[in-house]
């Protein structure tokens, strides 16, 4: 069973001038990555550039993260010492999903609204880009973008998988995942999926602001209480 979760706005805190988790263009200036870098704020330190801006005249940044992750994991090249995914962002449950046994870096999935459905390990730079805020705003991304590069699901295969995320990115894992051969399951938490076939995480919202998370948690609980169980009596028959 494979696990999708959405990104997150809370990222590790880095320091600027070190460059630690910053992709560099050509002419070493820190990148952060938005949805509209005409709407960013005026920041001399930083240069506000979109994934699909041009690296060189015939690559874009999008092309430049995935030749770059490729020669990372050929030969560990990571010279702007980028975070793999579940690293990338503030909260634990990232972390505890891929370190848990019953999914493990290999099945851990994140929907990124900059990048697409990345593996767990992908390595990615800092950005500030939500399907969440409105038209208008520097951090929003338009769901006409191509994440076609960024789909690192296999679609052949029928292992089940799973999404517990919010309303604004189910349309989009919908759209990525229509060709996926096995079965998805999609956790919701509003009233608008009530009658599409979704399932209701049943997490009240006005204690876990971040509900998805705690659903995730919950379900990850759950999963390796079962198979604890399974092991005992396995161990007793």
């Amino acid at each position: 069973m494979k696990i999708v979760i959405p990104c997150a706005a809370g990222k590790v805190p880095v320091e600027c001038g070190d460059f630690n988790g910053f992709m560099r263009d050509s002419k070493h200036r820190s990148l952060i990555f938005v949805g509209d870098p005409k709407e960013a704020p005026n920041n001399g330190g930083l240069r506000y550039v979109s994934p699909d801006c041009n690296y060189k005249s015939n690559e874009t940044f999008r092309n430049k993260l995935c030749s770059y992750n490729d020669k990372f994991k050929s030969r560990g090249y990571n010279p702007d010492n980028l975070l793999p995914a579940y690293k990338l962002y503030e909260n634990s449950i990232y972390r505890e999903l891929v370190e848990s046994e019953i999914f493990g870096m290999d099945r851990v999935y994140i929907l990124s609204a900059g990048w697409g459905i990345v593996k767990a390990n992908f390595l990615l730079p800092m950005y500030d880009i939500t399907f969440s805020s409105g038209r208008g705003n520097y951090n929003w991304q338009s769901r006409r973008i191509d994440f076609s590069k960024f789909y690192r699901l296999d679609d052949t295969c029928n292992e089940t998988v799973e999404f517990i995320g919010t309303s604004n990115y189910v349309k989009m894992f919908e759209e990525l995942t229509k060709d996926y051969y096995g079965d998805k399951l999609i956790y919701v938490n509003s009233k608008n999926f009530k009658n599409k076939g979704f399932i209701d995480c049943k997490v009240d919202r006005k204690k876990h602001r971040f509900w998805h998370y705690e659903c995730a948690r919950r379900k990850l609980n759950s999963c390796c209480d079962c198979k604890k169980h399974a092991e005992r009596n396995s161990s007793d028959s």
